[in-house]
């Protein structure tokens, strides 16, 4: 689809098949398709189809498409949303949101407690990722990752 190993790509099957995963579910499928339109990527640039993608992830737990969204609302001067986006997605382990949420604090953007409330919840979605099998996992698969399927 992207085409990676070798395979031409082929972008409005890529798109078909992302339509279809993210319909039957996949919030990966639907973060794809929504940068895809975001960025004009082998598809003409649509906001609307960038937002209704990004929603559908972010609603069904994604934290990549809560911190896309809030930096679309950052872009548009949007801060109480966006603000809102970023603690969301950091709380959910986004390391990129957590970042945006320290750049609030120390703005005076967010209070004491509530960037605390942050810091436990990306905390313990991070330590609640940790085991000693996904430890042994991520040495095993490194070698491998030329085998992962992917936009580059």
């Amino acid at each position: 689809l992207f085409g990676n190993m070798g395979l031409p790509q082929d972008t409005s099957k890529a798109i078909e098949l992302l339509t279809l995963a993210s319909e039957q579910g996949s919030l990966e499928a639907a973060v794809n398709l929504a940068n895809m339109y975001e960025e004009g990527n082998g598809v003409t640039r649509d906001v609307k189809k960038f937002l209704h993608y990004t929603q559908m992830a972010a609603i069904k737990g994604n934290e990549q498409a809560r911190f896309n969204l809030g930096a679309y609302e950052q872009a548009r001067g949007n801060h109480v949303r966006a603000k809102k986006h970023y603690a969301i997605a950091a709380r959910a382990g986004h390391d990129g949101a957590l970042q945006m949420c320290t750049y609030d604090y120390r703005s005076g953007i967010l209070t004491k407690e509530e960037f605390e409330q942050i810091l436990r919840g990306h905390k313990d979605e991070q330590d609640s990722m940790k085991s000693e099998q996904r430890d042994i996992a991520m040495v095993e698969l490194a070698p491998h990752e030329h085998l992962f399927v992917g936009p580059k």
